[in-house]
């Protein structure tokens, strides 16, 4: 009840441990075809998913992935000269374009709002900045959370 993200797929989860692999009923998928109304709540928006995702413990190879990569991408692009920028500029393509392709429904995507297709490529790496910050914020609270209890724990032994 503590999440605002990620508690379906902790249920999903749940589900699966205990009934094994079931079919999910592709009608009853719930699709977006909104826009958060500024970059502010977009920023947040993702930051605040990651951030509860990390703290339900779903999600992880994702957020490994983006915990270790956008430093390597960064880190290539500012001293890796051509190489460095042609990975940045393959990492745009590849989450700003394709991947909004590949995961909407509603083709073009950016139809019911045409200025979102100007301002993907560096809004995408706002969003995936926002997202870095919320994993560290909730490894940094599990961390605390858990070292709170380890000294309970010695104190209470």
């Amino acid at each position: 009840p503590h999440l605002r993200a990620g508690e379906d797929l902790v249920w999903m989860a749940a589900l699966q441990e205990r009934y094994g692999v079931q079919e999910v009923c592709l009608a009853a998928r719930v699709t977006y075809t909104h826009f958060p109304a500024s970059w502010r709540q977009a920023l947040d928006k993702y930051r605040v998913v990651e951030l509860h995702c990390v703290l339900a413990g779903v999600r992880t190879s994702q957020q490994v992935v983006c915990l270790l990569g956008l430093p390597v991408i960064y880190t290539l692009t500012g001293a890796g000269g051509r190489a460095g920028i042609a990975v940045f500029l393959t990492y745009l393509l590849l989450r700003g374009v394709i991947d909004p392709v590949r995961r909407s429904l509603d083709r073009p995507w950016w139809r019911h709002q045409p200025r979102a297709a100007c301002i993907a490529l560096p809004l995408v790496v706002a969003l995936d900045l926002a997202k870095w910050i919320g994993i560290v914020q909730g490894i940094v609270i599990r961390l605390s959370a858990w070292k709170g209890l380890a000294e309970k724990w010695h104190v209470e032994r």
